[in-house]
């Protein structure tokens, strides 16, 4: 069955306030004065074509931009129109409607979700904006609920969900948001204040993709085939010829996204904010294929310095022919062309192979719960002190790890319930508070701060949004002595292997955000050390727990280098061959490891002992994915179903070694969340 898309984009109603005549905006290329008058006639023309041309559209996507600078007066301008062409029968019902908001869409505040549901009509589908507003089991329960429940129904759409399932069509449609971290109050940068306007999407809302994919293959392996369409604002990729310096172009997590979206049957991806429009084939994220991307053009930019017309993209898909699109872009010329004329081109879908072979069911919905309820019954309030203990079933102390480990846990598993909604603030400030007297963190018998302690803490502030305190404890940690050292390697505490992988995954999530030159500069210190310390010989590469040191090798710290080296490619893109040869044969090296044993470690720092323990098969697990195992290995299904094992599911909580270290609950659930992403199969 045919279907026929109307792709819409940065219409821009609105003006700038207090401009001289006849200045012109270099982002958008537009004379400021009297805007909203000349993009009005430009919207008017759409409005024609779409009264006129006598063409009815199953779905519209509006990829964001629909208002200037945050001016919602003229949205409802833009309201009327639509819903006066749905009542004309020229567009589909509000069902088959997208919306995702641009960064032009949202305002600097709390409200900036609000304001856009406000002014845009409640029943269109949009993305999730307010990603806290609901907890994550109680969200996934209702996504279940609704597919589970309309099973036999030819269309799934509802405006608290953000997809469309058409069956007679065979197309599924789903909008992400892209600007949860557009528009943010100040924060202090380099001693600066800037608005961050970063362009990403939550690794949550990735989540919830996954696990919608997931439940539709459960329920019927007939939705494998349908046409799958991603929807955003921002661009996945540069793919123009003119350089454009901002300090976020694309996604921030753009590598992620396009993995993500390629792994589970994604072809087509449908965008905007670039104003040039355009067609592409992106096969940068996975060897198992690639997206087709459509960048829509501008319908009301006066001025187009990129020497394109306003205009939109017309797409038409036939389930018949699954492997490819037509498509058209329609310019706004004026109202007496003949838009009949304008022929379509054929574009070849990419054949996404699937990147696994089977997947494992694991109830982390039940497991979060559990958890949650472990974490909510052994919360410890002394006076002004409040956390948990690093033995997750105890509550005889506050301490700072088991305090920063509950933090991230309860924001994994249950950041919107009552009880953590409640005591969040206290909790935080709570920790804080424990700060040793050089601001850093460390364990209660340490007098002074570590590295480590204060790296989960960072982490822990991060997560839960705390920026004051996370911006804090990162310039505290970058005043160790060890860190500020141009020579990382030495023969104490910060030549451990884990130390430095750790502290590099720690910085490099600053700089994702921040860009700061100050960090990048020792996070390229500490990629040096790590890619100069390694082992090698016919066996392949390995770390050992010390940097430069001829001591055994050690599979948990040679997958935590793994994983840091990673995360730096992944950023920062470089063409290193010596870094290409050493993943592949330190993924070697773990592919020929047997016995993942359980490590215990005492590292020195100051003549104080920090004892961690490093569960070798999580991380084992996170490693080999992250290295890309070709298939689906069986040792990381082996090592899953290890995992699963230690689960005591009468206390709610992972077990090893006859002990509940609250660590040990934390890394058995990341690397089963990074499995799950792996394994997803649509």
């Amino acid at each position: 069955m045919k279907s026929r898309i109307l792709h819409l984009s940065d219409i821009h109603l609105g003006n700038d306030i207090g401009i001289t005549d006849y200045e012109i905006d270099d982002k958008l290329g537009v004379f400021r004065n009297n805007l909203m008058e000349s993009k009005q006639n430009y919207f008017d023309i759409l409005l024609d074509y779409l009264s006129n041309a006598g063409i009815t559209y199953d779905f519209v996507v509006i990829s964001g931009d629909i208002v200037h600078r945050g001016q919602y007066d003229y949205s409802s301008y833009f309201n009327t129109c639509i819903l006066k062409l749905i009542e004309l029968k020229r567009l589909p019902n509000r069902n088959h409607i997208i919306i995702v908001p641009g960064n032009h869409d949202i305002v600097e505040g709390n409200d900036k979700w609000k304001i856009f549901e406000q002014y845009l009509d409640i029943q269109f589908v949009k993305p999730i904006m307010k990603l806290n507003s609901i907890s994550r089991n109680e969200y996934l329960q209702k996504v279940n609920n609704l597919l589970r429940k309309r099973k036999r129904s030819k269309f799934i759409s509802n405006s608290d969900f953000p997809f469309i399932i058409d069956k007679n069509k065979k197309i599924i449609l789903y909008a992400f948001n892209s600007c949860s971290l557009c528009q943010m109050n100040n924060v202090i940068i380099d001693g600066k204040s800037e608005k961050l306007d970063l362009p990403r999407i939550d690794n949550l809302e990735l989540d919830y993709f996954i696990y919608t994919m997931k439940s539709l293959k459960e329920i019927d392996n007939e939705y494998n085939d349908y046409l799958k369409i991603a929807v955003f604002h921002h661009h996945i990729s540069s793919f123009t010829e003119f350089e454009e310096i901002k300090s976020f172009e694309t996604l921030s997590n753009a590598g992620i996204v396009k993995k993500t979206l390629i792994e589970n049957g994604v072809k087509l991806v449908l965008h905007g904010h670039k104003h040039y429009p355009n067609i592409y084939l992106d096969t940068t994220a996975s060897k198992k294929g690639g997206l087709t991307v459509v960048s829509g053009g501008s319908i009301c930019e006066i001025i187009n310095r990129k020497g394109v017309k306003q205009g939109f993209f017309d797409l038409l898909y036939d389930s018949k022919s699954p492997n490819e699109i037509n498509q058209r872009y329609i310019e706004l010329i004026n109202s007496k062309r003949n838009y009949d004329r304008v022929p379509y081109e054929k574009i070849e879908l990419p054949q996404n192979k699937s990147y696994i072979k089977k997947s494992k069911k694991i109830d982390v919905a039940n497991i979060n719960r559990l958890i949650l309820n472990v974490l909510e019954k052994n919360f410890v309030k002394n006076n002004n002190i409040c956390g948990w203990d690093k033995k997750i079933l105890d509550k005889k102390t506050v301490g700072i790890l088991g305090t920063a480990f509950g933090i991230i846990l309860m924001e994994m598993t249950g950041g919107n319930s009552k009880f953590y909604i409640e005591n969040k603030t206290s909790i935080i400030n709570s920790l804080h508070h424990q700060r040793k007297t050089d601001g850093g963190f460390g364990v209660l018998f340490q007098s002074e701060s570590s590295i480590i302690a204060t790296c989960w803490v960072a982490q822990a502030f991060k997560i839960s949004e705390a920026w004051d305190y996370y911006l804090k404890t990162i310039n505290v940690l970058l005043e160790f002595e060890e860190i500020k050292s141009e020579e990382i390697i030495s023969e104490s505490y910060e030549s451990n292997t884990f130390t430095v992988a750790f502290l590099m995954r720690v910085l490099l999530d600053y700089y994702m955000i921040f860009q700061n030159n100050h960090v990048k500069s020792t996070i390229d210190v500490l990629y040096k050390s790590l890619k100069d310390g390694y082992l090698e010989d016919s066996q392949g590469i390995r770390w050992a727990k010390n940097l430069k040191n001829d001591e055994e090798e050690s599979i948990p710290h040679t997958c935590h280098a793994c994983i840091a080296l990673i995360q730096y490619q992944e950023i920062f893109k470089r063409n290193d061959e010596e870094l290409f040869h050493i993943l592949k044969y330190a993924k070697k090296w773990l592919l020929d490891r047997q016995d993942m044993v359980f490590v215990v470690e005492r590292i020195r720092h100051n003549g104080m002992e920090v004892v961690y323990e490093h569960n070798t098969i999580t991380w084992y697990i996170i490693a080999l994915i992250k290295l890309g195992v070709s298939e689906f290995e069986e040792k990381v299904i082996k090592n899953v179903d290890s995992i699963m094992n230690k689960f005591d599911w009468e206390k709610g909580v992972w077990k090893y070694n006859d002990s509940y270290n609250i660590w040990e609950t934390y890394d058995s659930l990341i690397a089963l969340r990074e499995y799950i992403i792996f394994s997803a199969k649509y």
